[in-house]
């Protein structure tokens, strides 16, 4: 149906019909009242229609459209969820602590918003779902099949470089304001990961945790150590194809074993 007559930018909430009859002095009386009983009905279905999508649209802008097709399908207890293997991307905003002694709260929240706009869109792009901001950080995870995972690897990859280089542009052009550059630093990882809800009985959060989280936030620590802004993991880079360069092994708090980390060639 057409809609006219609305000015132009006009936002309409909600569900809309018409009816038209083909007789040709319209709708007769009997119709009318016909019509009458109807609608009332037809304007409650029409309501739990429009309910529901803006209820499924603002918890997809909270959690994320895969997330929250699974807290609509009834996922909603604590400890519902399933056991996925998925590429890992961590991305954490450097020296942001020390930005909130200097400057006012609704810049940084506004530098805030900037930074994640330009590095959640990649990964939105590249079939990736952010699951959590952990203030300045972000945690996506790209779905992959276990016996396969190179395609998840390899998006997750694509989006951490566009990421890099839409972040960079975003500081250029805040440097030019004269206002602070804020880097980032990239962890990939791939591995299994428990995707579901966790918390107390009345506060639930749909997550992903497990060990290849805990290492990828371990990782992220490195990478002042070793003058890096992107690292990945031995397994990661096995699944992609990118020129990546061993930059040793290191002991992870919390990890048994040493972790071999990669960076980009330079």
């Amino acid at each position: 149906m057409k809609l006219t007559g609305f000015p132009e930018g006009t936002a309409l909430g909600g569900v809309g019909f018409s009816l038209a009859g083909d007789g040709p002095t319209g709708f007769s009386e009997g119709q009318i009242t016909d019509l009458d009983r109807f609608l009332p009905a037809l304007a409650l279905a029409c309501y739990r229609i429009a309910a529901l999508r803006v209820a499924t649209d603002m918890l997809a802008v909270y959690t994320g459209s895969r997330t929250s097709g699974r807290i609509l399908n009834g996922q909603t207890r604590r400890g519902d969820g399933t056991a996925i293997y998925a590429a890992i991307l961590l991305a954490d905003l450097k020296d942001f602590t020390s930005l909130n002694e200097r400057y006012a709260p609704d810049r940084i929240v506004t530098w805030l918003n900037q930074h994640f706009e330009v590095i959640g869109q990649p990964v939105e792009q590249a079939g990736g779902e952010i699951l959590k901001f952990m203030g300045d950080s972000l945690l996506a995870i790209f779905p992959a099949e276990i016996d396969n995972p190179t395609d998840g690897c390899e998006r997750a990859l694509s989006a951490a470089r566009m990421a890099m280089d839409a972040n960079d542009a975003l500081n250029w052009k805040r440097v030019d304001a004269g206002e602070p550059a804020i880097p980032i630093d990239i962890v990939l990882h791939v591995g299994e990961v428990f995707y579901g809800n966790v918390g107390c009985t009345r506060r639930l959060d749909f997550t992903a945790i497990g060990k290849a989280v805990n290492e990828a936030a371990r990782m992220e620590k490195l990478c002042d150590n070793v003058g890096r802004n992107l690292l990945a993991s031995a397994m990661f880079v096995s699944r992609v194809q990118a020129d990546f360069e061993k930059l040793g092994s290191f002991a992870l708090k919390g990890v048994a074993k040493p972790a071999d980390v990669y960076g980009l060639q330079r």
